[in-house]
């Protein structure tokens, strides 16, 4: 092996060690819970409203012992039931997931049901996560806001049966003009839906809802869905958190720059034989 090729390696290793280093993101717990104190006091405001109810019970369970349930009853004057989380801090990333189970819930073709709601530190809408019914299917989809408080809309994606993780990723854009803001929906791990290239600067994630936003729900909805196990993040790339798996492949690639170095040394000086 040449000198030249042992030290393209080692340049070549080094850079693969400094870009694993460095695309590591340390992840900030802003708010969570799992609902197992049996009610939402954790929660800095509840309301439980009336045709729509909201409580914490064992039945709602999906993770542990309880979980948070939201009936549709009777017909009637829908209003908004949730829990709000005050938690977030003029958050310019914000990650939230939560499980869902709807199994027992009807909603109409062309009704929105919001689930998840984003706002500002004047409460106005930044995103939400809503649910919608199509051909009798009920999907999943998101409301997006910039600037401007132009709406855009994710393409519905087909929740199915049984209990499902949802996760969004909402990203401030960098500057006035950047137009580099990000909004990612994930199904089960999975990314279902992306809104980029938004003009979104100005907005920050300051609280968190939980619930049922019927902003768009006729009469004829009715039944029960499930909520449990809510999380939320922020994600800090500056710190270096690796986890066990990441310090293996750092460990890896120091060994392979190591040998490429020990290798170009003893290119450099070899040993005479006489």
């Amino acid at each position: 092996m040449t000198n030249h090729t042992v030290f393209r390696q080692l340049i070549v290793s080094l850079f693969f060690v400094i870009f694993s280093v460095s695309s590591f993101a340390a992840r900030e717990t802003i708010f969570s819970d799992n609902f197992e104190s049996g009610d939402t006091t954790v929660w800095n405001s509840t309301v439980f409203g009336g045709v729509i109810s909201l409580s914490v019970n064992n039945a709602a369970a999906i993770n542990g012992a309880f979980g948070m349930n939201v009936t549709i009853g009777s017909p009637g004057a829908f209003s908004q039931v949730f829990v709000q989380s005050d938690s977030p801090l003029t958050e310019t990333n914000y990650h939230a997931s939560f499980l869902i189970d709807t199994n027992i819930l009807s909603v109409p073709n062309g009704d929105v049901l919001g689930i998840l709601r984003g706002l500002d530190v004047s409460d106005n809408r930044v995103f939400d996560v809503a649910l919608t019914s199509s051909s009798g299917q009920l999907n999943l989809i998101a409301h997006v806001l910039d600037d401007a408080d132009a709406v855009n809309t994710t393409s519905p994606v087909v929740l199915g049966s049984g209990s499902h993780t949802v996760e969004v990723k909402w990203e401030a854009a960098t500057s006035d003009g950047g137009n580099d803001g990000r909004f990612r929906l994930l199904l089960d791990g999975s990314l279902v839906a992306t809104v980029s290239n938004l003009n979104n600067d100005l907005d920050t994630i300051d609280d968190v809802r939980l619930g049922a936003f019927p902003d768009s729900l006729s009469s004829a909805a009715g039944g029960d869905y499930y909520l449990d196990l809510f999380d939320s993040w922020r994600e800090v790339p500056d710190e270096v958190i690796p986890s066990l798996s990441e310090w293996g492949m750092i460990l890896m690639l120091l060994l392979i720059v190591g040998s490429a170095f020990f290798t170009l040394r003893r290119n450099s000086n070899p040993v005479s034989h006489i």
